[in-house]
């Protein structure tokens, strides 16, 4: 919960809020496709081979591995020049509960004040709300309909190959098409494929729904950061985004115990067509409520971190 809106607001700060920001979000997608699709398998392998102790110990050495990568970021160069002035604003200041509420109090006046982020914080709540609440019974999915664990397995197979397919997509698409719709297109497709996939009752039918839920699902969780992260002052990026994850933890949480208690009221039929209706809300509402950023184009080819943030929008 701290690393991920300290990541997210130091991506930008790295490549900039031009084309290399488009490249970096893709690449993470990669990664968390990867990662999705191998992760699961070797740490079976691991398990069966070496046993729990040094699975616990991998998983811990590659948290500090990461912590290492991550150190060797170096500082940008608009980071370095505005170094000196930044450190005269924190001059005197120390890290006190009243200089964390003074934070927050500035995180949250930007968020009322930038229409982007207003705009797309409830549509990325309920577009989560929908997907926790179906993820919840993706196992009974695979018991009572698919066959099996084995099945099952497939149909995890195929979110994460819809994953790595997001990312060559998000490149190509993040700065040709405006986020609203973008958006609007990924959300809409990601509806279509949670009520194919949880309507099935084979695995001719179930593998490309998973297919096409791990691809624009994945976009629509990206396109979402990629604005935010180009409209955004850096100096309160994390503070947004810490923002919007806590919304995301709380209605993870909260589709994860109505999922089944849907599931069991109206089978899982009833609960695909109440949360592909759920995602579709969610694409209606970008399309009416998200402002129609104007197009972005890159100040210099290389994507240094003094590139512009664009900042018009129109309704």
């Amino acid at each position: 919960m701290l690393y991920l809106p300290a990541w997210q607001a130091r991506t930008p700060a790295i490549v900039g809020t031009g084309m290399l920001l488009s490249s970096a979000n893709s690449l993470n997608a990669l990664a968390d496709g990867a990662v999705r699709l191998v992760g699961g398998p070797l740490g079976g392998v691991l398990l069966a081979a070496c046993g729990v102790r040094w699975l616990i110990c991998a998983d811990a050495f590659s948290y500090l591995a990461a912590a290492a990568a991550n150190t060797l970021t170096s500082r940008p160069p608009a980071e370095r020049a505005d170094g000196e002035h930044a450190a005269g604003k924190r001059a005197g200041r120390t890290t006190t509960i009243g200089g964390m509420i003074r934070d927050l109090a500035d995180g949250a006046r930007v968020l009322r004040a930038q229409p982007m982020a207003r705009a797309l914080l409830p549509v990325t709540v309920i577009f989560l709300a929908a997907n926790a609440s179906l993820s919840a019974m993706l196992i009974p999915l695979g018991i009572q309909r698919l066959g099996g664990s084995e099945h099952t397995g497939f149909v995890l197979s195929g979110l994460g190959v819809g994953f790595l397919l997001a990312a060559p997509l998000l490149r190509a698409l993040l700065d040709r098409i405006p986020p609203r719709t973008l958006l609007t297109a990924t959300l809409a497709a990601t509806a279509a494929g949670q009520f194919g996939l949880f309507t099935s009752t084979s695995l001719a039918t179930a593998l490309p729904a998973a297919v096409a839920i791990g691809a624009f699902g994945s976009m629509s969780e990206v396109i979402p950061r990629t604005a935010l992260q180009r409209v955004i002052p850096d100096a309160v990026l994390g503070r947004i985004s810490a923002v919007f994850l806590t919304g995301e933890a709380a209605v993870g949480l909260l589709g994860a115990v109505a999922g089944p208690f849907l599931a069991q009221a109206a089978h899982l039929s009833g609960l695909a067509i109440m949360a592909s209706l759920t995602t579709v809300a969610a694409a209606v509402l970008t399309r009416r409520a998200v402002p129609l950023l104007a197009a972005t184009t890159p100040t210099s080819p290389t994507g240094s971190p003094d590139e512009h943030r664009p900042t018009k929008a129109v309704s």
